[in-house]
């Protein structure tokens, strides 16, 4: 099946947030997107 897709991308600053940890919350970002459910309580 053909699937929409969209490109996400983050800048922040590197003196503040390590990269492994901007690249842990972009990943978590990305699944929230991929797996989004409305009737979910946030």
């Amino acid at each position: 099946a053909i699937r929409h897709m969209m490109y996400l991308s983050m800048s922040y600053d590197h003196r503040i947030v390590d990269g492994s940890l901007g690249a842990t919350f972009l990943t978590a970002v990305a699944n929230e997107l991929e797996n989004f459910n409305s009737e979910r309580d946030y």
